[in-house]
């Protein structure tokens, strides 16, 4: 009787926990279309904010506090630029930059302007 009852409590927790993640995975990929990462770029003689997937090479790339870099950089404009590189390296403090190249998916972590040409395009990024 006993170990019934732990059976049945124990499938129903397994199902509402599914559930839940279904759910919750839902949330997630519906955020993920809504949400797009917006570049500020110089083509031309004209800044325009693009969406990041659509940085070509040659684009000038100019980065802003907070900004995520989705894509491979060179550097060749940098006033106090430091990065976050957590989610790369697992470093806990952020990097200065220099004019070096950019690591992917890098998150600009304190007040910094730099600008940066598009040097190649990674698959998703």
């Amino acid at each position: 009787m006993n170990s019934g009852v732990i059976f049945a409590v124990v499938l129903i927790n397994a199902i509402i926990g599914f559930l839940q993640e279904a759910k919750a995975a839902n949330a997630i990929e519906c955020l993920s279309r809504i949400v797009t990462m917006q570049t500020t770029v110089r083509r031309g003689r004209q800044k325009e904010r693009v969406a990041s997937e659509r940085l070509v090479p040659g684009d000038i790339v100019l980065l802003q506090p907070g900004d995520h870099v989705g894509t491979d950089l060179r550097l060749f404009g940098v006033k106090e630029l430091h990065v976050d590189e957590f989610s790369i390296t697992g470093e806990s403090v952020p990097v200065v930059k220099h004019p070096d190249p950019l690591v992917l998916n890098a998150v600009l972590s304190r007040n910094a302007r730099s600008t940066a040409p598009k040097t190649r395009s990674d698959p998703g990024s």
